[in-house]
C-alpha cells in the first residue's frame, strides 16, 4: 500500500511517489494539524501492516477522539481514505 502527504499548498492529501489523489482538504472543518496526525498514524499502520481504517482502525480511534474534527469531517476523511485504499488494491500497485 502507498504512504500518502499531506500537501498543504493544494489541499489534499496524495500518495507518496506519484501524488495520486486521496482526498481533498478545502471543504473539511478540521485543522492542518487533525490532517496531518491523521497521514502520520495511516502511515505508521502501512508500515506495521496494520490496519490503519475500520472499527478497531487507529486512524477511526484518533478521529473519534479529536474535539476539533466534526462527525461529518471524520466521516469524510475516512471514506476517502476507504476508497482510496480501495482503488490502489484494484490496480495492484505496491501488493
Amino acid at each position: 500500500m502507498k504512504k500518502i502527504v499531506f500537501d498543504k499548498v493544494n489541499s489534499r492529501v496524495v500518495s507518496e511517489d506519484d501524488s495520486a489523489l486521496a482526498f481533498y482538504t478545502d471543504k473539511l472543518d478540521c485543522p492542518d494539524s487533525v490532517i496531518e496526525n491523521v497521514v502520520k498514524i495511516f502511515n505508521e499502520c502501512l508500515e506495521k501492516n496494520e490496519e490503519p481504517l475500520g472499527s478497531e482502525g487507529k486512524v477511526d480511534l484518533y478521529l473519534l477522539d479529536e474535539v476539533e474534527c466534526t462527525q461529518d469531517d471524520r466521516e469524510t476523511i475516512v471514506e476517502f481514505l476507504f476508497d482510496y485504499m480501495f482503488v490502489i488494491y484494484l490496480t495492484h500497485e505496491d501488493l
